[in-house]
Protein backbone atom coordinates (compact mmCIF):
# COMPACT_ATOMS: atom_id res chain seq x y z
CA UNK A 1 0.00 0.00 0.00
CA UNK A 2 2.80 2.61 0.95
CA UNK A 3 4.61 1.63 -2.18
CA UNK A 4 1.68 2.52 -4.44
CA UNK A 5 1.67 5.44 -2.77
CA UNK A 6 4.61 6.55 -3.34
CA UNK A 7 4.60 5.54 -6.83
CA UNK A 8 1.43 8.32 -7.11
CA UNK A 9 2.99 10.75 -5.41
CA UNK A 10 6.12 10.49 -7.78
CA UNK A 11 4.25 10.45 -10.94
CA UNK A 12 2.44 12.95 -9.94
CA UNK A 13 5.22 15.09 -9.17
CA UNK A 14 6.52 14.30 -12.10
CA UNK A 15 3.73 15.35 -14.04
CA UNK A 16 3.86 18.51 -12.85
CA UNK A 17 7.45 19.22 -13.32
CA UNK A 18 6.94 18.09 -16.70
CA UNK A 19 3.84 20.92 -17.68
CA UNK A 20 5.96 23.42 -15.37
CA UNK A 21 9.17 22.88 -17.30
CA UNK A 22 7.47 23.57 -20.68
CA UNK A 23 7.67 27.35 -19.83
CA UNK A 24 11.10 27.80 -19.91
CA UNK A 25 12.96 28.55 -23.14
CA UNK A 26 16.44 27.12 -24.14
CA UNK A 27 18.57 30.47 -24.00
CA UNK A 28 16.93 31.00 -20.52
CA UNK A 29 17.76 27.46 -19.16
CA UNK A 30 21.30 27.94 -20.83
CA UNK A 31 21.64 31.30 -18.79
CA UNK A 32 20.37 29.60 -15.59
CA UNK A 33 22.88 27.10 -15.67
CA UNK A 34 26.02 29.04 -16.95
CA UNK A 35 25.57 31.20 -13.77
CA UNK A 36 25.14 28.32 -11.11
CA UNK A 37 28.54 26.97 -12.95
CA UNK A 38 30.14 30.16 -12.88
CA UNK A 39 29.45 30.68 -8.92
CA UNK A 40 30.79 27.31 -8.59
CA UNK A 41 34.14 27.88 -10.34
CA UNK A 42 34.64 31.18 -8.85
CA UNK A 43 34.66 29.10 -5.13
CA UNK A 44 36.55 26.77 -6.96
CA UNK A 45 39.17 29.13 -8.04
CA UNK A 46 39.83 30.51 -4.73
CA UNK A 47 40.35 26.99 -3.52
CA UNK A 48 43.06 26.41 -5.65
CA UNK A 49 44.81 30.17 -5.26
CA UNK A 50 44.51 29.11 -1.34
CA UNK A 51 45.86 25.87 -1.21
CA UNK A 52 48.71 26.99 -3.68
CA UNK A 53 49.63 29.63 -0.75
CA UNK A 54 49.14 27.16 1.47
CA UNK A 55 51.47 24.54 0.23
CA UNK A 56 54.11 27.34 -0.35
CA UNK A 57 53.68 28.84 3.40
CA UNK A 58 53.96 24.75 4.44
CA UNK A 59 57.80 24.55 1.79
CA UNK A 60 59.13 27.49 3.13
CA UNK A 61 59.09 26.01 6.93
CA UNK A 62 60.95 23.42 5.95
CA UNK A 63 63.85 25.98 5.22
CA UNK A 64 65.76 28.19 7.15
CA UNK A 65 68.73 30.54 6.98
CA UNK A 66 72.39 29.76 8.69
CA UNK A 67 74.95 32.63 8.76
CA UNK A 68 78.42 31.87 8.71
CA UNK A 69 81.36 33.69 7.40
CA UNK A 70 81.01 33.31 4.04
CA UNK A 71 77.60 34.71 3.30
CA UNK A 72 73.97 33.01 4.30
CA UNK A 73 73.31 29.84 3.37
CA UNK A 74 70.17 27.49 2.91
CA UNK A 75 69.65 24.43 4.74
CA UNK A 76 66.39 21.94 5.36
CA UNK A 77 66.35 21.88 9.55
CA UNK A 78 62.79 19.64 9.85
CA UNK A 79 63.58 15.64 8.84
CA UNK A 80 59.78 15.46 8.36
CA UNK A 81 59.95 17.68 4.91
CA UNK A 82 62.32 15.41 3.38
CA UNK A 83 59.87 12.60 3.88
CA UNK A 84 57.12 14.64 1.78
CA UNK A 85 57.80 13.93 -1.93
CA UNK A 86 56.85 16.69 -4.49
CA UNK A 87 54.11 14.57 -6.45
CA UNK A 88 52.33 12.65 -3.23
CA UNK A 89 48.85 13.66 -4.28
CA UNK A 90 47.37 12.80 -0.62
CA UNK A 91 49.73 15.37 1.06
CA UNK A 92 48.12 18.60 -1.82
CA UNK A 93 44.71 17.22 -1.06
CA UNK A 94 45.12 17.70 2.78
CA UNK A 95 46.60 20.94 1.83
CA UNK A 96 43.69 21.75 -0.53
CA UNK A 97 41.20 20.90 2.27
CA UNK A 98 42.76 23.10 4.78
CA UNK A 99 43.07 25.64 2.86
CA UNK A 100 39.15 25.86 1.59
CA UNK A 101 37.92 25.12 5.55
CA UNK A 102 37.04 28.74 5.89
CA UNK A 103 35.92 29.52 2.51
CA UNK A 104 32.36 29.20 3.14
CA UNK A 105 31.23 30.18 6.18
CA UNK A 106 30.60 27.87 9.20
CA UNK A 107 27.11 28.90 9.16
CA UNK A 108 26.49 28.72 5.21
CA UNK A 109 28.25 24.75 5.50
CA UNK A 110 25.40 23.90 8.56
CA UNK A 111 22.46 25.17 6.56
CA UNK A 112 24.06 23.12 3.17
CA UNK A 113 24.71 20.06 5.10
CA UNK A 114 20.77 20.09 6.83
CA UNK A 115 19.66 20.84 3.51
CA UNK A 116 21.75 18.18 2.03
CA UNK A 117 19.71 15.79 4.91
CA UNK A 118 16.55 17.18 4.23
CA UNK A 119 17.02 15.87 0.54
CA UNK A 120 18.25 12.52 1.05
CA UNK A 121 15.19 12.11 3.62
CA UNK A 122 13.14 13.15 0.78
CA UNK A 123 14.37 10.73 -1.45
CA UNK A 124 13.97 8.09 1.18
CA UNK A 125 10.66 9.06 1.59
CA UNK A 126 9.31 9.29 -1.42
CA UNK A 127 11.40 5.61 -2.36
CA UNK A 128 13.39 7.06 -5.17
CA UNK A 129 15.62 4.59 -3.83
CA UNK A 130 15.83 1.30 -2.62
CA UNK A 131 17.19 2.03 0.82
CA UNK A 132 15.44 2.29 3.86
CA UNK A 133 17.80 5.23 5.21
CA UNK A 134 18.98 7.96 3.90
CA UNK A 135 22.64 7.32 4.96
CA UNK A 136 22.60 4.67 2.50
CA UNK A 137 21.72 7.04 -0.26
CA UNK A 138 24.42 9.27 1.48
CA UNK A 139 27.04 6.48 0.95
CA UNK A 140 26.09 5.82 -2.68
CA UNK A 141 27.06 9.22 -3.64
CA UNK A 142 30.08 9.40 -1.89
CA UNK A 143 31.18 5.93 -4.51
CA UNK A 144 30.39 7.89 -7.33
CA UNK A 145 26.63 5.64 -7.96
CA UNK A 146 24.39 8.49 -8.70
CA UNK A 147 21.21 7.61 -10.53
CA UNK A 148 20.37 9.35 -13.88
CA UNK A 149 17.31 10.58 -12.46
CA UNK A 150 19.00 12.63 -9.60
CA UNK A 151 18.64 15.45 -11.31
CA UNK A 152 15.04 15.65 -11.87
CA UNK A 153 14.36 14.57 -7.92
CA UNK A 154 16.67 17.59 -7.19
CA UNK A 155 13.57 19.18 -8.94
CA UNK A 156 11.27 17.58 -6.62
CA UNK A 157 12.62 18.53 -3.42
CA UNK A 158 12.60 21.89 -4.65
CA UNK A 159 8.79 22.21 -5.71
CA UNK A 160 8.12 20.13 -2.54
CA UNK A 161 9.23 23.31 -0.41
CA UNK A 162 8.10 26.71 -2.35
CA UNK A 163 5.88 24.99 -5.36
CA UNK A 164 2.00 26.05 -5.27
CA UNK A 165 1.07 22.75 -5.82
CA UNK A 166 0.68 20.41 -3.18
CA UNK A 167 3.02 17.11 -4.38
CA UNK A 168 0.56 14.72 -1.54
CA UNK A 169 -2.56 15.71 -3.34
CA UNK A 170 -1.37 17.18 -6.65
CA UNK A 171 -3.64 20.42 -5.98
CA UNK A 172 -3.02 23.72 -5.09
CA UNK A 173 -1.83 24.51 -1.73
CA UNK A 174 -4.12 26.04 0.79
CA UNK A 175 -3.37 30.31 1.17
CA UNK A 176 -2.01 28.94 4.99
CA UNK A 177 0.34 26.48 3.90
CA UNK A 178 3.72 27.56 4.33
CA UNK A 179 5.39 28.02 0.92
CA UNK A 180 9.19 28.70 0.64
CA UNK A 181 10.44 32.05 -1.60
CA UNK A 182 12.62 31.51 -4.69
CA UNK A 183 15.31 33.06 -2.84
CA UNK A 184 15.05 29.78 -0.25
CA UNK A 185 15.09 27.71 -3.39
CA UNK A 186 18.11 29.24 -4.63
CA UNK A 187 19.72 28.39 -1.75
CA UNK A 188 18.56 24.70 -1.82
CA UNK A 189 20.03 24.27 -5.11
CA UNK A 190 22.97 26.26 -4.10
CA UNK A 191 23.28 23.35 -1.30
CA UNK A 192 22.81 21.22 -4.15
CA UNK A 193 25.63 22.46 -6.10
CA UNK A 194 28.18 22.45 -3.22
CA UNK A 195 27.52 18.43 -2.24
CA UNK A 196 27.95 17.50 -5.50
CA UNK A 197 30.19 20.03 -7.46
CA UNK A 198 32.88 20.54 -4.30
CA UNK A 199 32.62 17.73 -1.78
CA UNK A 200 31.92 15.00 -4.11
CA UNK A 201 34.36 16.48 -6.89
CA UNK A 202 32.09 16.61 -9.17
CA UNK A 203 32.74 20.28 -10.23
CA UNK A 204 30.74 22.77 -12.76
CA UNK A 205 30.07 20.71 -15.27
CA UNK A 206 26.77 19.92 -16.88
CA UNK A 207 24.97 16.70 -15.98
CA UNK A 208 25.57 14.42 -19.28
CA UNK A 209 25.31 10.90 -20.30
CA UNK A 210 29.07 9.40 -20.44
CA UNK A 211 29.35 8.16 -24.02
CA UNK A 212 31.83 5.27 -22.87
CA UNK A 213 29.76 3.66 -20.77
CA UNK A 214 26.13 4.32 -21.60
CA UNK A 215 23.76 4.48 -18.19
CA UNK A 216 25.90 6.56 -16.24
CA UNK A 217 26.43 10.38 -16.36
CA UNK A 218 29.34 12.72 -15.56
CA UNK A 219 29.01 16.36 -14.21
CA UNK A 220 27.11 18.30 -11.82
CA UNK A 221 23.06 16.86 -11.19
CA UNK A 222 22.46 20.57 -10.06
CA UNK A 223 23.84 22.13 -13.15
CA UNK A 224 21.19 20.31 -15.55
CA UNK A 225 18.69 20.92 -18.09
CA UNK A 226 15.80 19.71 -15.70
CA UNK A 227 16.79 21.35 -12.94
CA UNK A 228 17.14 25.14 -14.89
CA UNK A 229 14.15 24.40 -16.36
CA UNK A 230 12.54 24.18 -12.80
CA UNK A 231 14.48 27.22 -11.45
CA UNK A 232 13.35 29.37 -14.46
CA UNK A 233 9.36 28.27 -14.27
CA UNK A 234 9.36 28.64 -10.65
CA UNK A 235 10.71 32.53 -10.63
CA UNK A 236 8.06 33.39 -13.05
CA UNK A 237 5.24 31.68 -11.06
CA UNK A 238 6.34 33.95 -8.05
CA UNK A 239 6.84 36.58 -9.87
CA UNK A 240 3.11 36.37 -10.83
CA UNK A 241 1.59 35.81 -7.38
CA UNK A 242 3.29 38.87 -6.31
CA UNK A 243 6.65 37.78 -4.89
CA UNK A 244 9.52 40.54 -5.12
CA UNK A 245 12.17 38.57 -6.70
CA UNK A 246 15.82 39.69 -6.15
CA UNK A 247 18.52 39.08 -9.13
CA UNK A 248 21.11 40.95 -9.99
CA UNK A 249 19.43 42.12 -13.57
CA UNK A 250 17.16 44.66 -11.75
CA UNK A 251 20.64 47.26 -11.99
CA UNK A 252 19.61 51.18 -11.98
CA UNK A 253 20.61 53.21 -15.31
CA UNK A 254 21.88 56.19 -15.84
CA UNK A 255 18.25 58.10 -15.31
CA UNK A 256 17.82 56.61 -12.14
CA UNK A 257 21.49 57.92 -10.96
CA UNK A 258 19.49 61.57 -12.84
CA UNK A 259 16.92 61.00 -10.58
CA UNK A 260 19.12 60.69 -7.29
CA UNK A 261 21.35 63.66 -7.87
CA UNK A 262 18.92 66.33 -8.23
CA UNK A 263 17.22 64.59 -5.40
CA UNK A 264 20.32 65.02 -3.75
CA UNK A 265 21.28 68.52 -4.45
CA UNK A 266 17.67 69.71 -4.15
CA UNK A 267 17.55 72.40 -1.26
CA UNK A 268 14.32 71.19 0.09
CA UNK A 269 16.11 68.30 1.44
CA UNK A 270 19.42 68.92 1.92
CA UNK A 271 18.90 72.24 3.97
CA UNK A 272 20.32 70.44 7.04
CA UNK A 273 24.12 71.07 7.66
CA UNK A 274 26.63 68.52 9.21
CA UNK A 275 26.10 69.78 12.89
CA UNK A 276 22.58 70.50 12.65
CA UNK A 277 20.77 68.28 15.29
CA UNK A 278 18.89 65.52 13.72
CA UNK A 279 15.06 65.73 13.46
CA UNK A 280 12.77 64.63 15.94
CA UNK A 281 11.21 60.64 15.73
CA UNK A 282 8.21 61.98 16.83
CA UNK A 283 8.33 64.92 13.25
CA UNK A 284 9.50 62.20 11.26
CA UNK A 285 6.45 59.74 12.53
CA UNK A 286 3.94 62.65 11.71
CA UNK A 287 5.61 63.38 8.31
CA UNK A 288 7.54 60.45 7.37
CA UNK A 289 8.41 62.27 3.75
CA UNK A 290 10.20 64.76 5.89
CA UNK A 291 13.76 62.87 5.85
CA UNK A 292 16.11 65.37 6.01
CA UNK A 293 19.70 63.42 6.85
CA UNK A 294 21.39 66.72 5.95
CA UNK A 295 23.11 68.13 3.01
CA UNK A 296 26.63 65.79 3.74
CA UNK A 297 24.70 62.66 4.36
CA UNK A 298 23.51 63.51 0.72
CA UNK A 299 26.57 64.17 -0.89
CA UNK A 300 27.99 60.98 0.82
CA UNK A 301 25.48 58.67 -0.65
CA UNK A 302 26.05 60.63 -4.06
CA UNK A 303 29.78 59.46 -4.58
CA UNK A 304 28.72 55.58 -3.11
CA UNK A 305 25.84 55.83 -6.01
CA UNK A 306 28.68 57.16 -8.55
CA UNK A 307 31.39 54.00 -8.04
CA UNK A 308 29.19 51.32 -7.55
CA UNK A 309 27.22 52.88 -10.84
CA UNK A 310 30.52 52.83 -12.97
CA UNK A 311 32.68 50.45 -11.26
CA UNK A 312 29.75 47.94 -11.12
CA UNK A 313 30.37 46.81 -7.52
CA UNK A 314 28.01 45.19 -5.29
CA UNK A 315 26.93 47.48 -2.29
CA UNK A 316 28.49 45.41 0.05
CA UNK A 317 31.84 46.07 -1.93
CA UNK A 318 31.45 49.75 -1.94
CA UNK A 319 30.48 50.46 1.81
CA UNK A 320 33.96 48.70 2.13
CA UNK A 321 35.82 51.36 0.26
CA UNK A 322 38.64 53.13 2.55
CA UNK A 323 40.09 56.47 1.92
CA UNK A 324 43.26 54.99 1.79
CA UNK A 325 42.08 53.51 -1.61
CA UNK A 326 41.45 56.28 -3.48
CA UNK A 327 43.88 58.33 -5.25
CA UNK A 328 43.36 62.11 -6.92
CA UNK A 329 45.71 62.21 -9.54
CA UNK A 330 46.41 65.43 -11.80
CA UNK A 331 46.96 64.41 -15.54
CA UNK A 332 49.07 66.30 -17.79
CA UNK A 333 46.34 67.40 -19.83
CA UNK A 334 44.94 69.36 -16.81
CA UNK A 335 42.60 67.00 -15.79
CA UNK A 336 42.04 65.12 -13.07
CA UNK A 337 40.84 61.35 -12.28
CA UNK A 338 40.04 59.42 -9.33
CA UNK A 339 42.22 55.88 -8.96
CA UNK A 340 40.69 53.26 -6.85
CA UNK A 341 42.50 50.30 -5.35
CA UNK A 342 40.52 47.50 -4.11
CA UNK A 343 42.51 44.63 -2.56
CA UNK A 344 39.40 42.17 -2.87
CA UNK A 345 36.29 41.31 -3.93
CA UNK A 346 33.68 38.79 -4.25
CA UNK A 347 34.88 37.64 -7.04
CA UNK A 348 38.74 38.63 -6.23
CA UNK A 349 38.79 37.56 -2.87
CA UNK A 350 42.48 37.29 -3.39
CA UNK A 351 43.76 40.20 -4.71
CA UNK A 352 44.90 40.66 -8.01
CA UNK A 353 42.18 43.28 -9.18
CA UNK A 354 43.59 46.08 -11.70
CA UNK A 355 42.52 49.48 -10.46
CA UNK A 356 39.45 51.37 -11.86
CA UNK A 357 40.40 54.95 -13.42
CA UNK A 358 37.44 57.25 -13.17
CA UNK A 359 37.04 60.36 -15.31
CA UNK A 360 35.23 63.44 -15.50
CA UNK A 361 31.85 63.79 -16.51
CA UNK A 362 30.71 67.34 -17.08
CA UNK A 363 28.30 67.16 -19.76
CA UNK A 364 26.93 64.32 -17.00
CA UNK A 365 26.94 65.70 -13.57
CA UNK A 366 25.09 62.98 -12.07
CA UNK A 367 27.91 60.52 -13.40
CA UNK A 368 31.09 62.84 -12.72
CA UNK A 369 32.77 61.03 -9.88
CA UNK A 370 35.36 63.87 -9.83
CA UNK A 371 32.44 66.05 -8.82
CA UNK A 372 30.64 63.87 -6.10
CA UNK A 373 34.36 62.90 -4.70
CA UNK A 374 35.46 66.80 -4.10
CA UNK A 375 31.52 67.74 -3.05
CA UNK A 376 31.93 64.43 -0.21
CA UNK A 377 35.89 65.16 0.41
CA UNK A 378 35.30 68.68 1.24
CA UNK A 379 32.21 68.24 3.45
CA UNK A 380 33.74 65.46 5.46
CA UNK A 381 37.70 66.13 5.46
CA UNK A 382 37.29 67.79 8.87
CA UNK A 383 36.59 64.40 10.43
CA UNK A 384 39.83 62.93 8.63
CA UNK A 385 39.87 61.10 5.83
CA UNK A 386 40.52 57.62 7.20
CA UNK A 387 38.84 54.57 7.49
CA UNK A 388 35.92 54.41 5.72
CA UNK A 389 34.60 56.49 2.57
CA UNK A 390 30.84 55.82 3.71
CA UNK A 391 30.59 56.25 7.59
CA UNK A 392 27.96 56.20 9.85
CA UNK A 393 25.79 59.19 11.16
CA UNK A 394 26.28 59.42 14.93
CA UNK A 395 22.88 62.42 16.07
CA UNK A 396 24.56 65.23 14.13
CA UNK A 397 27.38 64.26 13.10
CA UNK A 398 29.49 61.66 11.31
CA UNK A 399 31.27 59.13 13.73
CA UNK A 400 34.51 59.83 15.05
CA UNK A 401 35.66 55.98 14.35
CA UNK A 402 37.19 55.31 10.94
CA UNK A 403 35.79 51.68 11.14
CA UNK A 404 32.30 52.43 11.65
CA UNK A 405 31.34 52.01 8.31
CA UNK A 406 27.80 53.04 6.66
CA UNK A 407 25.40 49.49 6.69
Amino acid sequence: MAQAHAQQLRDAASAHLDELSKEASAYEVYEDNEEEAEELCAAIEYDAAEAAAEKARESNEGIDKVSDDDGIRLRSSSPSCKKVKIGDGDVYNQSLDKASAQVITPGTLKDYQRLWTQFTEFCVTLKFVPFRTSAKLNVACEKGDIPAEMPRWIAMWIMDKCDDTDLKTGETKPLNAPRATYSQAQKMRAAMTHRFGRELGRGPQTWTENVLKQGTYLGNPSISIAVSQYMVSLCRCKVRNGEDIVTSARAITSETLKSLYYLNIDSRYATMDVDDPPPQKKRKADEPTDWKAGNSFYLMLNFCYVVAFLCLLRFDEVLRIEWQWIEFEKLPSETYRLKLSLPFRKTHQTGGIAPFYLYPNYDKPWLCPILAYVSWMKCHRHEGLVGHVFCKKVGGRFSQDGQHKLV
